[in-house]
């Protein structure tokens, strides 16, 4: 039902202090999905994004629920591009399916025949991911006999990861899927559209923070005064 459901969804939200339990269902009702979400703007706002561009949104909560309204209200930018990412990426995960990839192993492919034989160590670095998370990515590509993973020369205890010909053979076909789905987001804009999209985007991510913060701001306050009101 929700992978064929496009009309407008409700969404319902149980606000708790740390977790809340979010409920999406169509006009009649009927339940599209439950999530459970630790407290966290970016969370809330992925799972409100998968509503739909108008959703109608019920919040009940007891204590500490500004910062969701600020999220709900005050954030249309930051939610219309939710929407756009999960959008994209929709599409993205489609495509590469085609060719029996999942993310982000396009990626690691398309990176070692830039530079060849590469410690695993680098790929980590690359995508930004925890070792543990890289290691099962790797693991799995090398199960598809996708790349091959061989102890260090310098290192035992270090791995080595490089394209075997089936990887290499699908590099060609990756690009030309990146560039498709570049016409299908892209395509409909003017060459001066487009540049001034591309600075927009340079522009809004140098003024972000680094991941590890700091923020100014927390999702939910421990002083009795903001929490009572």
């Amino acid at each position: 039902m929700q992978a064929e459901y496009d009309g407008r969804q409700f969404v319902g939200i149980d606000l708790h202090r740390r977790r809340s339990v979010i409920v999406r269902m169509t006009e009649a009702g009927e339940k599209l999905d439950t999530v459970r979400i630790d407290n966290d703007p970016v969370a809330l706002g992925l799972e409100i994004a998968k509503a739909g561009p108008d959703p109608e949104v019920v919040l009940e909560a007891t204590c500490g629920w500004y910062w969701a309204v600020d999220v709900l209200t005050e954030a249309p930018l930051s939610s219309l591009m939710l929407q756009l990412v999960r959008a994209h990426a929709a599409i993205a995960t489609a495509m590469l399916q085609q060719i029996d990839l999942v993310a982000p192993q396009e990626l690691v492919l398309l990176f070692l025949q830039e530079h060849g034989r590469t410690p695993q160590s680098e790929i980590v670095y690359f995508l930004g991911r925890d070792r543990s998370t890289v290691t099962n990515i790797l693991q799995a590509m090398e199960r598809a006999d996708l790349i091959t993973r061989t102890p260090s020369q310098t290192d035992k205890r270090s791995m080595v990861a490089s394209l075997t010909s089936k990887g290499r053979r699908l590099c060609p076909r990756i690009r030309e899927i990146w560039s498709e789905l570049e016409r299908m987001a892209f395509g409909g804009l003017t060459a001066q559209q487009r540049a001034d999209l591309a600075q927009l985007f340079t522009d809004i991510r140098q003024g972000l923070p680094p991941a590890s913060g700091p923020y100014s701001a927390s999702p939910a306050s421990d002083d009795p005064e903001e929490t009572s009101r």
